[in-house]
């Protein structure tokens, strides 16, 4: 019987994958093992978005090849988003990985690990972009009460510091139906909480000509019944529309948070970024989120260091962050990612300095965060539990509305009955830098 484990790298779009790739193997009477120690193969689903998810995943092939090295291992797979990006390198300076396949052509797993079992070096790069609307996913990488649901692939923005256009390919859309029919099964099997995503989530449905898709769809998952959370990921300001807003605002069951990614405020950035969108125009969106969705949390993310950044274009972004205090934000230094614009365009920023920019904007959130949080000190809300808590004057970890899962902070909670993946409400009691302290207030929803 063969045996295969897999690693996951990167993002939730990648988990979602490896979910894929391991429902296909289970389905074709594969054995998949969370233990290295005892399988024919290892398949590790790669990240190759910008140069330290890239690091990190020839550290993990390495890792793995030295394993087959010592005979603890028969076969390694690669595969994802790395040997999209670089198949042909990879193949010429890993000649002791034993498969690769790229992100069109994980539907041919099962054939991929049965041939280089059987001795045959396996390189599969030559699949078509596609979108799977297939509904067979019984594998889980999450915990159960939560679970990503990709609702698109690719991207039809043309950012300039961006690799995903030319390893995921142009925009393609589930059907509405596969991904309520999907939702539906998980809410059944006992999820309570279905994190849509995809490169950006506002986009869905414009590859086939319609402009409000995402509405639509919303409204069509919050009425399928049960007693769930849906949370929206990955949602570019240039697509948000105000049709969007109103079924977050309208609908119980969608989680007021907004996640916006603007990367930079100052105009001649954002020009250069290719964002299409203008300081004004990001400006009056995230007002208009608060209008239209009060206790709403917004995340955002940003860029430091982009080429041409010089240090008025980079307080303008420490004015900005100051000004509409993000409840969450996360921000990464810039990346100069081998094919695409940016890492060509003059002004490229000492990484020194941009070190310093991210230490310097970082430390600005974190005083934002605690302003945040101490403002609802007092305030009730209904979280979800995640886990058990090993301190001893907490006994579980949840989330609020406000918090993502694995990206944003958490509510540590005192109290006797709440259970992971059940709902508890809570008054928060006490604040940490990004985390928050509560007390259960009465028995969770079952």
């Amino acid at each position: 019987m063969t045996k295969v484990a897999l690693t996951s790298l990167g993002c939730a779009r990648n988990l979602v994958d490896s979910e894929v790739m391991l429902d296909i193997l289970t389905r074709d009477s594969v054995t998949v093992s969370e233990e290295i120690d005892d399988v024919d193969v290892v398949i590790i689903n790669t990240c190759g978005f910008i140069r330290e998810a890239v690091e990190e995943s020839i550290d993990a092939i390495l890792q793995f090849c030295g394993l087959k090295e010592d005979g603890r291992l028969k076969k390694v797979i690669v595969a994802g988003c790395l040997v999209q990006r670089y198949g042909e390198e990879l193949v010429r300076e890993l000649p002791e990985v034993d498969g690769f396949v790229g992100v069109n052509d994980l539907t041919a797993i099962t054939r991929v690990v049965k041939e280089v079992l059987g001795g045959k070096k396996v390189v599969e790069l030559s699949g078509q972009p596609r979108i799977d609307n297939r509904d067979g996913r019984g594998v889980a990488l999450t915990p159960s009460h939560f679970r990503y649901v990709k609702i698109c692939e690719g991207c039809n923005h043309k950012c300039t510091f961006c690799a995903i256009t030319a390893i995921k390919g142009r925009l393609r859309s589930r059907s509405a139906g596969s991904i309520v029919g999907e939702v539906r099964r998980l809410v059944e099997e006992g999820a309570k909480e279905i994190v849509l995503i995809g490169q950006d989530t506002a986009e869905f449905g414009h590859d086939m000509g319609e402009r409000n898709s995402l509405a639509k769809l919303l409204r069509q998952i919050c009425a399928i019944d049960g007693d769930f959370w849906v949370r929206l990921l990955y949602s570019c300001p240039t697509h948000f529309t105000e049709e969007l807003l109103e079924v977050i605002s309208e609908q119980e069951k969608i989680c007021r948070y907004v996640d916006l990614p603007v990367q930079h405020i100052d105009a001649g950035i954002l020009r250069a970024m290719g964002r299409g969108e203008t300081p004004r125009g990001i400006s009056r969106l995230i007002r208009r989120i608060r209008q239209t969705i009060p206790g709403v949390s917004i995340r955002s993310s940003l860029i430091v260091g982009f080429p041409g950044e010089g240090e008025g274009e980079f307080e303008r972004l420490l004015d900005f962050v100051r000004e509409t205090k993000f409840e969450r934000l996360g921000a990464f230094e810039f990346s100069a990612e081998e094919g695409t614009a940016a890492a060509e365009m003059p002004g490229q920023v000492p990484e020194q300095v941009k070190h310093e920019r991210f230490d310097r904007l970082m430390r600005l959130q974190q005083d934002v965060s605690v302003e945040n949080n101490r403002k609802l000190l007092g305030k009730t809300q209904r979280i979800i539990v995640d886990e058990w808590s090993e301190h001893r004057d907490y006994r579980c970890v949840g989330r609020s509305e406000g918090d993502a899962p694995e990206v944003d902070g958490c509510v540590y909670v005192k109290g006797r009955t709440a259970r992971p993946g059940e709902f508890v409400a809570v008054e928060f009691t006490g604040s940490l830098e990004y985390d928050l302290i509560a007390r259960e207030l009465d028995e969770p929803s079952q």
